[in-house]
């Protein structure tokens, strides 16, 4: 085999991995450009009825300064804005709820595109938290112990020696507040 030969099972190991990354990423996050286009929809749906609202209720109010005696015309004047109102409402309502299931939906399909990608690996990730939950002091005590077996036992001696001055501390600290009082 030669240079070139091993250079284009490169390529078309790489071009295979650019494939599969927009079979299982690119494709599903095209769908969610129609979603949003309908969701823009929805929006521009209930912003309308909330100016319908409003040009119902600078309408009412225009009704009562110029006619305050007819109560004919205030009162339909009122059915109008209360219809606009429950319109309004009603569509505000479906906008919260659809941005809700899109936020819920969206959530669970990069859990899922995050894991198609990569594999999770339980033990490492668990190893990380091990590690990043430890104190310095004692991530340098662990790894003082790993080196050998001889070393255990003095190993053992200073986890003892650090409790016992973590318990002096706490000694000293209530001695303090006491003659302070």
């Amino acid at each position: 085999m030669n240079f070139a030969d091993e250079f284009a099972k490169l390529q078309d190991y790489r071009q295979a991995e650019v494939e599969r990354l927009e079979a299982k990423v690119v494709e599903p996050l095209k769908t969610y450009g129609t979603i949003v286009k309908m969701k823009r929809d929805d929006l521009k749906a209930t912003l309308t009825a909330r100016n319908r609202e409003a040009k119902q209720l600078t309408q009412l109010e225009r009704t009562r300064q110029r006619n305050p005696s007819d109560r004919h015309v205030i009162s339909q004047a009122e059915t109008e804005l209360q219809r606009a109102a429950m319109d309004a409402s009603r569509t505000s309502r479906h906008l919260e709820e659809t941005i809700n299931n899109f936020e819920r939906q969206k959530m669970k399909d990069i859990k899922v595109f995050r894991n198609s990608l990569y594999a999770p690996d339980y033990s490492s990730r668990l190893d990380i938290v091990r590690a990043n939950s430890k104190s310095p002091l004692q991530r340098s005590l662990s790894a003082k112990c790993v080196s050998g077996t001889g070393q255990v036992s003095t190993c053992r001696l200073r986890k003892d020696q650090q409790a016992e001055d973590d318990e002096d501390d706490e000694l000293d600290v209530t001695e303090e507040e006491n003659f302070l009082k």
